[in-house]
């Protein structure tokens, strides 16, 4: 069934008419790449283009993909003029022509964005090519699907750059995919190491004072079950401390990464090497890692650099000897999928386990308001805070939040990261009483209030009389402040009350 909204078949021809007469050879097949290129072209988009300059285009790129060897990808950054590549733009062009791999566009995309450069337009078809003996190209088809083995063309139309600047921005380019490449090719080795992990905690008795051994094991097939983009792999030797419960005394701990155990964005040196950001914490968070946890799930302290720029998710799994000693570390890093975050709380391993302490905390008649009330808060927490706080932590938040019934008043809930790289602060706000300039100040006390580096937001309005502000404070272990959550509490609410008179005499002003 023809798709109405795509390009008519009849003006790719004439594109093909106008593109085939540059070419002294191989017309039928550039024909044929043409018809496969444009065919999912929408037809709006086409409409801004004049058929000259959707020919050029076609050919620039087609001549890329004549010179791709398979190795490194085709990438130029131009500024493109009629009488050198027969079309013109007002932007700045990329094109690339690469063998397909998993998150190249949203690589190249979240590059551009943290370069501060605006995206006009991107168009990115998957082909399949194929190649005699001599790589010359003998065939060329439209794909039906994601692969390495098919080559991944992307257009992508940017705010206009000084040509002084194009020769850096495709190094910059260049080097993000080859950060990706890193990443794609061990996926396969860290999905194997963390199977691996998994086999060889059923063998061993695991202390069960956080999560049972079933939710463990289940929790790590959930994640083996695509809920997890392997990012990167380390293992650890932890010195220093030869059990796994927290002294009253702390001993003084030191952890090794070993060397070649490296994969992905944590590939590093050949030989063991004392882990500088583990030694530079006070020894009191060090030794929160002999913590019983067996498994914990955080946040790391950097930024994907592929995929989406985003703090990346940090899970770390226990190693023991044979008598149950702890012994060092598997590190993960990487990014949950969407799944993680639109799931309920009980179809997560670990999540559910969590939900079902809290709610036998709270001893409500099963299936009554009360219950559904309370089931209802833990599953619309924000999902991080669910994956890295402990039951303990959680309860006296959803408690606190259930019991939420003053429309008029501020209410605050916050939690210190395990190592104390960030505070998660929930601030819910009467809606008639929200606005964004009172967010941006609440933000800032909550900021100074922890001794905060930065901090970033997300806001949420349900059918709740509160709004709800996620505040995420960036921190440096050591250094946050002891804060008193019901002084904090006090300073925010007199806050809002003096903003709230301050924008009534400013409309009584102007009434």
């Amino acid at each position: 069934m023809p798709n109405s909204l795509s390009i008519a078949k009849e003006r790719i021809s004439q594109i093909s008419d106008i593109a085939t007469s540059y070419v002294q050879k191989d017309k039928s097949l550039f024909d044929h790449f043409i018809h496969s290129y444009y065919q999912p072209l929408h037809q709006e988009t086409a409409e801004a283009i004049s058929n000259a300059d959707l020919a050029g285009m076609a050919l620039h790129h087609f001549t890329l993909l004549k010179a791709y060897d398979g190795s490194k990808p085709q990438l130029t950054v131009l500024n493109p003029a009629a009488e050198e590549q027969h079309f013109h733009s007002s932007h700045t062009v990329i094109q690339i022509a690469a063998y397909d791999r998993p998150f190249l566009v949203d690589t190249i995309l979240m590059s551009l964005e943290a370069e501060g450069i605006d995206v006009h337009r991107t168009y990115n078809i998957i082909i399949s090519v194929e190649r005699d003996d001599n790589g010359d190209i003998t065939h060329i088809e439209g794909a039906h699907e994601s692969a390495t083995s098919h080559m991944s063309l992307i257009h992508c139309e940017i705010a206009y750059q000084d040509n002084e600047g194009l020769e850096a921005l495709q190094q910059m380019l260049m080097s993000k995919i080859d950060t990706l490449d890193t990443v794609v090719g061990d996926w396969k080795q860290m999905r194997a190491q963390l199977n691996d992990i998994k086999t060889e905690l059923s063998t061993k008795p695991l202390p069960e004072v956080f999560y049972s051994q079933q939710e463990i094991q289940a929790f790590l097939d959930w994640i083996l079950d695509d809920h997890f983009i392997f990012l990167g792999y380390r293992e650890y030797r932890l010195e220093g401390g030869q059990s796994i419960e927290v002294t009253s005394e702390p001993t003084d701990l030191d952890l090794f990464a070993i060397g070649n155990s490296g994969l992905g964005l944590l590939r590093g040196s050949e030989k063991d090497k004392l882990s500088e950001s583990f030694s530079q914490l006070p020894r009191g968070l060090k030794q929160l890692l002999t913590e019983p946890r067996v498994l914990m799930l955080s946040k790391s302290s950097r930024v994907s650099p592929v995929h989406r720029s985003v703090y990346m998710d940090f899970l770390g799994i226990h190693k023991f000897d044979d008598n149950g000693n702890l012994i060092g570390e598997y590190r993960f890093i990487g990014l949950l999928t969407s799944q993680a975050y639109q799931l309920t709380v009980q179809q997560i391993p670990l999540l559910r386990e969590k939900a079902n302490k809290i709610m036998a905390m709270a001893d409500l008649p099963r299936d009554g308001h009360a219950h559904h009330k309370m089931m209802h808060v833990i599953n619309t927490l924000p999902r991080d805070d669910l994956f890295q706080a402990s039951v303990e932590e959680l309860y006296p938040i959803v408690s606190g939040i259930t019991q939420l019934q003053d429309k008029k008043s501020l209410r605050l809930f916050s939690r210190i990261d395990h190592y104390q790289r960030f505070v998660s602060c929930l601030v819910y706000i009467p809606r008639d009483k929200f606005n964004t300039e009172l967010r941006i100040k609440v933000q800032n006390v909550l900021k100074d209030a922890y001794n905060g580096m930065s901090s970033g937001f997300t806001t949420e309005f349900n059918e709740s009389a509160h709004a709800r502000v996620h505040v995420h404070v960036r921190t440096v272990p050591g250094q946050v402040n002891d804060v008193n959550i019901a002084t904090l509490e006090a300073k925010l609410s007199a806050l809002m009350q003096s903003w709230m008179i301050i924008i009534k005499d400013a409309t009584r002003q102007c009434g």
